[in-house]
């Protein structure tokens, strides 16, 4: 059994009590970007966790920073959430990998449980990483610290 999430460079170790989604488990993901992804699920702890990422193309690449790409971001995911009652709490930078990461958290209603998420975006030349987590909100206080210790524990040696 692998111990670790690869997705183009980064590598995420898997916590225990996750295991990699299936492609049935993945394909109920309700996914805003393009590019490749793979994602983590803890149904003991009703978390889940997404990686996502992509090639930046030509002028955009070289203009966009990470701060850019997750204010973009937060307001694609509360547009797409608008309907869940989605409310960000701003964007806030972090080190993912050690690079500056940009990100925000949010918070929404689905099926009647209220949820937050993160999200963050790193940025490495014309490569760039989403990381993504959701989790209950009544249950905070034990799965935050998990995705911090998570979001920590990532290392991002870049493919160029």
């Amino acid at each position: 059994m692998e111990n670790n999430l690869h997705l183009h460079g980064l590598t995420l170790p898997i916590p225990a009590g996750f295991h990699v989604m299936d492609k049935e488990e993945w394909s109920r993901m309700k996914l805003l970007a393009d590019g490749e992804g793979t994602g983590l699920s803890d149904p003991g702890r009703h978390m889940v966790v997404t990686l996502g990422w992509k090639q930046a193309g030509g002028f955009s690449a070289a203009l966009l920073s990470a701060k850019d790409l997750a204010k973009n971001m937060e307001k694609q995911i509360c547009r797409a959430m608008a309907s869940l009652g989605c409310r960000s709490e701003g964007v806030k930078t972090r080190a993912i990998g050690g690079r500056e990461a940009h990100g925000a958290r949010y918070r929404y209603t689905a099926q009647g449980t209220d949820m937050t998420g993160e999200s963050w975006v790193v940025k490495e030349k014309k490569e760039i990483w989403y990381l993504h987590g959701y989790m209950r909100t009544e249950l905070l206080e034990v799965s935050l610290p998990v995705w911090e210790e998570m979001l920590d524990s990532i290392t991002i040696e870049p493919s160029h």
